[in-house]
C-alpha cells in the first residue's frame, strides 16, 4: 500500500496544545502545555492493516498551575497505532501516545489519543 521509501518508516512534524488536570487541583487551575515536535512512525506490516510505533522528541511549553510564566523544556513521545485502508489512498487512522517532559517540565506528562482519516497521494 505505501511506496518503497517508507516501507520501514514515515515521519511528521506536530505541534499539540493540552491543557491538563493536576492531581488535587481544582479545573481553574489546570496546567496549560504546548509541544512542537517530529515523530517517526515505524510500521510493523504492509497490508490494509498497519500497525506502528511512534517515537517522537520536541520542545515543551508548559505553565504548571499556580506559576507566573511558561517553562520550556524538551520532551518526548512514545507510542502505538494503525491504519486502516479503506482504499489505496484513504486510510482510517487511531493511535495513542504517552508524551513527558524532562529537565525544567518533568512533572507535565500525558496521555493523547487520536482518530482521525488519512489520504495517501
Amino acid at each position: 500500500m505505501r511506496p518503497w521509501i517508507s516501507e520501514w518508516a514515515g515521519g511528521n512534524a506536530s505541534a499539540w496544545h493540552w491543557s491538563s488536570i493536576s492531581a488535587g487541583c481544582p479545573v481553574a487551575t489546570a496546567s496549560n502545555n504546548w509541544l512542537l515536535g517530529v515523530n517517526a512512525k515505524f510500521y510493523l506490516a504492509e497490508d490494509r492493516i498497519q500497525p506502528y510505533l511512534i517515537l517522537g522528541a520536541g520542545a515543551m511549553w508548559a505553565r504548571p498551575p499556580g506559576a507566573a510564566s511558561s517553562e520550556v523544556d524538551w520532551a518526548f513521545r512514545q507510542g502505538i497505532g494503525v491504519e486502516y485502508y479503506v482504499s489505496h489512498h484513504w486510510a482510517l487512522t487511531a493511535e495513542t501516545g504517552f508524551v513527558w517532559g524532562v529537565g525544567q517540565i518533568w512533572k507535565n506528562y500525558f496521555l493523547a489519543v487520536n482518530f482521525g482519516a488519512a489520504y495517501r497521494f
